[in-house]
């Protein structure tokens, strides 16, 4: 197969997203790995390698869609129709923060 015609890695990861419609990426490197962190319909935030496409982990802790995110560092913000900001530590996926419910979407 030539390179042109092998599939990207978008497109290979928009196979494993079982429905979740995407409304927000970021990259991020660790040490010699790369990931990209989707956000979106589905509540949680996933993480994919983008050397294998595979599904690293899913982050929990919104109740509606993650509509935004920015990466800082080490640490991940998102933001959902939830109201709320959340703030993940990306060096083990884990939450680190919650900042308090918005009267609106975020």
């Amino acid at each position: 197969m030539s390179r042109a015609e092998q599939p990207s890695v978008l497109g290979k990861l928009a196979s494993n997203l079982n429905g979740n419609e995407i409304l927000v990426l970021a990259c991020y490197e660790r040490d010699t790995e790369c990931y990209i962190i989707v956000g979106g319909n589905s509540v949680n935030i996933q993480v994919y390698s983008i050397r294998t496409c595979l599904l690293v982990t899913e982050m929990e802790g919104h109740t509606d869609s993650v509509t935004c995110m920015v990466l800082d560092e080490n640490i991940l913000i998102t933001g959902s129709d939830d109201h709320t900001i959340r703030l993940w530590n990306l060096r083990n996926f884990s939450p680190t923060g919650n900042i308090a419910a918005h009267e609106h979407a975020v």
